[in-house]
């Protein structure tokens, strides 16, 4: 039985115009050619949507926001006002980056 490690691999593929196409159209981005060193639009954006979770949920930044006034000092509220900050933040990324 054949491997698929035993498989050639076809380094030098390029997409078809109707490929392209259905890329643009399912995926909701132009299609990249596979490239040595070019990264996909998507994992930066994961890239900075998970800095962003990282830095909002860290217990540093949570105790800034527990001093705030009328957020500080009950937790609800200090999450109302982190997940408040997450969306604004996400949209700003999502739609310019």
């Amino acid at each position: 039985m054949d491997s698929l490690k035993d498989l050639p691999i076809d380094d030098k593929s390029q997409l078809s115009p109707e490929q392209r196409t259905v890329m643009e159209k399912y995926v909701g981005v132009p299609a990249v050619e596979n490239t040595e060193g070019q990264q996909s639009p998507r994992w930066i954006i994961i890239a900075y949507l998970s800095a962003l979770f990282v830095a909002l949920i860290n217990p540093i930044t949570q105790g800034l926001f527990d001093r705030f006034p009328y957020f500080g000092g009950n937790n609800i509220s200090v999450l109302v006002l982190t997940t408040i900050i997450f969306i604004v933040a996400t949209t700003v990324i999502v739609f310019y980056v």
